[in-house]
């Protein structure tokens, strides 16, 4: 997130929970803590924490700390709801970890790889139970740390 989206991020949260303060330092300290996280994940966030049930009567505050964990159970349902990913064929070992985090980063932030018309593909959940194996073994054991 850029100061210019922290910005508009303060606006949004300052009109949907008309209560909060905020005041000119704010969108500085908004973006330091949440420069890690996209606007477009951070404004969804707040879509969501700000359209939770309240009691009548009581206000709604939102801060950093709500945002980043609520975009982290959006990266993960994102991931969870793609399913199974297949590595691709000719993938060593050495470069399988890496494709991992780089295409499940991307599932997060909404951008997964297109899925094949055969989802269903045994050769390649083969393939990649067989790294998964390799990498695992390759991991020093617990025993001998």
């Amino acid at each position: 997130m850029i100061p210019a989206e922290a910005i508009q991020l303060c606006r949004f949260v300052k009109a949907a929970c008309p209560s909060q303060v905020l005041d000119q330092y704010t969108p500085d300290a908004w973006h330091l803590i949440l420069s890690h996280i996209t606007y477009a994940d951070a404004l969804m966030a707040v879509q969501y924490l700000a359209g939770l049930d309240l009691e009548p009567g009581k206000a709604r505050y939102i801060e950093p700390g709500h945002i980043i964990a609520q975009v982290r159970r959006i990266r993960t349902k994102r991931i969870d709801e793609y399913g199974p990913i297949d590595p691709p064929s000719g993938i060593s070992n050495a470069d399988y970890l890496e494709w991992l985090k780089t295409t499940r980063n991307a599932i997060a932030s909404g951008h997964g790889p297109e899925r094949p018309a055969d989802i269903e593909n045994p050769e390649g959940r083969r393939r990649a139970l067989a790294l998964v194996a390799d990498v695992t073994e390759a991991l020093p054991s617990i025993e001998s740390a």
